[in-house]
């Protein structure tokens, strides 16, 4: 157990090191979607399918344009709010065969629909001053390359490759994109400890988001680590294993942004939020039904939204 806990520290270490965050828009990240993900592949050969809700609510710090312009479509943006809502679908594949050194292997995918609706005290180059709300598809994230392997008793790792595919609706000019029009490459690592005798559970999952350009700003989102974790206690309840516990996330940017969209030089900031989660989990003849409700509420920000997000998913494997 104690070599675990060298590499949970040394993880929390890499990414709660010296930098920031930034990105154009105020970022890609969603916190609570590292673990979400890793949480879903089941323990043996099964297809199953997941859905998702997700709401985020916000502010960036007030001030003038010039000490807190968000770099928003190709355009600037001061005291900006944002309130968007995400419904998704997902659907996974695990395979009844192994890897060499008794890693299991799994694919996804997940397609959003994405509400986004941004509003903005002050605005330059934008077509939409100071309101702006669009719906439509968001961007498709593909994960071709799950594996996990036990390492010990009651530990488990777990390594994924995404890889999020600008599919979703965007303008230049326009205050609120359902989509972010860069790909995203985002290798992550997880380590989860289960204890079925206590009912403890404990995960740590950390994840590094490599950015293209927006071509249409000419804009390079710089590189952003992000770190969740969540400790729960679980109960036989419901017909089922219900958990309550306590989750929290750090992000931050590891280098700045570029190129010539980057008028705000390299926007630099970080993140930081707790809260409760609610999981649920049912065995049953020809599958599992799974679901977690988590409210996550910001502790710390600097040039990232303030504000709090819900999210609730729901899966079955057969």
């Amino acid at each position: 157990m104690g070599r675990h806990v060298v590499i949970v520290m040394v993880l929390v270490g890499l990414c709660l090191g010296n930098g920031a965050r930034a990105a154009e828009g105020g970022g890609r990240y969603q916190p609570g979607a590292l673990s979400a993900m890793a949480l879903w592949v089941p323990d043996e050969e099964h297809f199953a399918v997941r859905l998702w809700f997700h709401h985020y609510e916000g502010t960036m710090a007030d001030g003038t344009m010039a000490e807190n312009a968000v770099p928003m479509s190709g355009g600037l943006a001061s005291g900006v709010g944002t309130d968007e809502r995400e419904w998704a679908v997902g659907l996974l594949w695990r395979p009844w065969w192994a890897l060499a050194g008794d890693w299991t292997y799994a694919a996804a995918l997940k397609l959003p629909y994405v509400t986004s609706e941004v509003t903005a005290r002050s605005s330059a180059n934008l077509r939409d001053a100071n309101h702006a709300a669009e719906s439509g598809l968001g961007d498709l994230e593909l994960i071709p390359l799950m594996v996990s392997r036990s390492t010990a008793e009651y530990w488990r790792q777990q390594f994924r490759l995404s890889l999020i595919v600008p599919t979703g609706s965007y303008e230049p000019g326009r205050l609120a994109n359902p989509g972010d029009n860069y790909w995203t490459l985002r290798p992550v690592f997880s380590l989860s400890y289960q204890e079925p005798a206590l009912g403890q559970a404990f995960s740590l999952h950390a994840g590094i988001d490599i950015h293209s350009q927006n071509r249409a700003t000419d804009y390079l989102s710089g590189i952003q680590a992000s770190v969740e974790s969540t400790l729960s206690q679980y109960v036989i309840l419901l017909g089922g294993f219900t958990g309550i516990g306590i989750s929290g996330y750090w992000t931050q940017q590891l280098t700045a942004d570029s190129g010539d969209g980057a008028r705000s030089g390299s926007f630099q900031g970080r993140s930081l939020g707790l809260g409760p989660v609610l999981s649920y989990r049912r065995f049953q003849a020809g599958g599992t039904l799974s679901g977690e409700l988590k409210w996550l509420t910001t502790l710390d920000a600097q040039r990232q939204f303030d504000g709090e997000m819900l999210s609730f998913n729901l899966s079955f494997s057969y």
